[in-house]
């Protein structure tokens, strides 16, 4: 009946009553541990955790290993999330915490800074060693910056504080400046820009030579000409391109796209008709300008033309048109003249952004969805990655 165990010795009254008295200590005491545990494993977590919330919105806001490898990285973003895709692996992750909004676009290869929002705060993140540096403003209650990378020089930048004005299914909403800086990230420094009186146009900032390159941009008719520089020492606007650098006469300005991709500004005829030639400026500190003339075999071989983005590859002697269904490669030879085309179809494409480093043009395709690599070498796709929706707004190494 009795396990042999429990009782091969006998008990008295007094054994049993000591045994229970030490029962009920120590489970008191046992229960009061659990108790003492469970505070501390409580207060430890909440400390931890709201250290955590801290380190990851003020810090640590690349979320990556420090023994990982720099890679370059095609950054979009779809409804406000933003995805990194690992050029040489796929691999697509997610830096950014959510709430937080990478401002602008960068069009130049691999920069170093990225300006970045949430509420009425903004930061500059270095994509050199991932710190994050609160920006000396304060914005207005719904308000947001407007960032504007310098071609010239990778930690000055010109920010916009935009307030929006009115909204519009079409567009969205409108914006309009109310306060304008400089802004160097390497030193987390702001100067006043209010008092430059830049005009209501399309603008490139110029930092090392203190100047603004300019044209025209508007809904409906796009980025046109003329490409024009303003000179923020003497208020002085000078033009650079105009109708009559391509011969044109009795043609709109608006039959012209002005763009600037990696380096350069590129002009480009919007018509099969009058396209005989595309203009490319480089903004050094002496202004120059290339012509490259249009083979007449060419011209005639060329179907749709009109571009919505475009940048040059010197290296690869390539200019790239991005229009509503292609991507369009042209070969110049050394005398400046376009003797090779080639299109690439891309449906529903856009003109979508385009970047270029290293010899290779990177994109987001829409369908499928993707993100393909041309050779400008070799004018062969050389990567079709599979990824998610989403839209380009640089490439980058970290």
């Amino acid at each position: 009946m009795y396990n042999k165990v429990d009782f091969d010795r006998s008990f008295s009254v007094k054994d049993l009553f000591k045994i229970s008295i030490m029962f009920k200590r120590n489970f008191s005491i046992f229960i009061l541990g659990i108790i003492v545990v469970f505070m501390i494993f409580y207060i430890y977590n909440f400390t931890f955790f709201q250290k955590s919330k801290l380190d990851i919105s003020k810090s640590i806001f690349l979320k990556r290993s420090p023994l990982e490898n720099k890679a370059i990285y095609f950054v979009k973003v779809n409804e406000g999330r933003y995805s990194f895709v690992n050029i040489d692996t796929a691999e697509e992750k997610n830096f950014i915490s959510y709430g937080y909004d990478i401002v602008g676009m960068y069009p130049d290869p691999l920069p170093d800074f990225f300006i970045i929002q949430k509420n009425n705060e903004a930061y500059s993140l270095s994509l050199k060693d991932s710190s994050l540096k609160k920006i000396p403003i304060t914005l207005p209650k719904d308000s947001i910056v407007g960032a504007h990378p310098s071609i010239s020089e990778k930690n000055k930048l010109y920010l916009e504080i935009l307030k929006p004005i009115r909204y519009s299914e079409f567009a969205g909403y409108e914006y309009k400046r109310t306060i304008s800086y400089f802004y160097d990230a390497e030193t987390n420094q702001i100067q006043s820009a209010d008092n430059i009186n830049l005009p209501e146009v399309c603008f490139k900032y110029d930092s090392k030579y203190f100047r603004f390159f300019i044209w025209q941009c508007a809904e409906g008719s796009g980025h046109t000409l003329p490409l024009s520089f303003y000179d923020l020492k003497n208020k002085t606007t000078k033009e650079i391109i105009t109708l009559q650098d391509f011969g044109a006469k009795n043609i709109d300005e608006t039959f012209f796209f002005v763009s600037y991709n990696s380096g350069y500004f590129v002009i480009v005829p919007k018509s099969k008709d009058i396209f005989s030639k595309i203009i490319v400026v480089s903004p050094d500190q002496e202004i120059t300008k290339q012509v490259f003339t249009i083979h007449s075999d060419i011209r005639k071989s060329l179907e749709d033309v009109y571009p919505y983005s475009s940048l040059f590859a010197k290296d690869e002697n390539t200019i790239v048109i991005g229009g509503r269904d292609f991507i369009l490669l042209l070969r110049f030879n050394t005398s400046g003249e376009i003797i090779e085309s080639k299109y690439f179809p891309e449906k529903e494409f856009y003109g979508g952004p385009i970047f270029y480093y290293n010899g290779k043009l990177y994109y987001q395709s829409k369908i499928p969805k993707s993100i393909k690599v041309i050779n400008l070498k070799t004018w062969q796709i050389e990567k079709t990655i599979p990824s998610t929706p989403g839209y380009g707004i640089a490439l980058v190494r970290f």
